[in-house]
């Protein structure tokens, strides 16, 4: 009996099986890449549709905006502002015709719109000098760990003061509820 004549047929049901096995492991590595990609493609498309929250097509600084001003907090309502703010020196007339209109037309003069708005710089950079400082005192490694919080606090105090001053300066309230309305002004 010849033993190399039987040894090729082991030989080659092996290679076969061998073949077979890496096919297999080819077919079922490309089927779950695939679903992984298309996962992944459904995945962002529904991030980019949560994030477009103005509906322009694209995520931009327009869309993170309106988020930050969606966080309880960080919305400012202009009349409520305005009330509180002018109470302090003016007339009941002098803060309606502010709220309904804007403080110039009622009459408050430039030189008195940088005194407000000078406080309101103050306060709110008072306001995240001192949580930022809170957040800091632990130090060493768990200071570290409070850089994102403080970050997103500063950002926040400073979505609140711009707001503040657009509305000292005239501007009106700011709606991010209405979807497709844009607060930039594209040229």
């Amino acid at each position: 009996m010849d033993l190399k004549k039987l040894r090729n047929p082991v030989v080659d049901i092996a290679g076969e099986i061998h073949t077979n096995a890496v096919q297999g492991v080819q077919k079922v590595t490309s089927a779950a890449s695939e679903k992984i990609k298309k996962g992944a493609d459904k995945s962002t498309e529904v991030v980019s549709k949560v994030m477009d929250v103005n509906g322009d097509g694209q995520v931009d600084i327009e869309d993170i905006i309106i988020i930050s001003l969606k966080i309880p907090g960080i919305c400012i309502d202009r009349e409520q502002f305005l009330r509180s703010e002018l109470m302090k020196d003016f007339l009941a007339e002098v803060i309606d015709d502010a709220v309904e209109f804007n403080p110039a037309h009622a009459g408050i003069t430039p030189d008195e719109i940088e005194k407000y708005a000078d406080e309101v710089i103050k306060f709110e950079r008072n306001c995240v000098t001192g949580i930022s400082a809170a957040l800091s005192t632990p130090g060493g490694v768990a200071m570290a760990a409070t850089i994102p919080a403080d970050i997103a606090q500063y950002y926040g105090y400073m979505m609140r003061a711009a707001q503040k001053l657009l509305y000292l300066y005239g501007f009106p309230q700011i709606d991010v509820t209405e979807k497709g309305k844009n607060l930039i002004r594209k040229h």
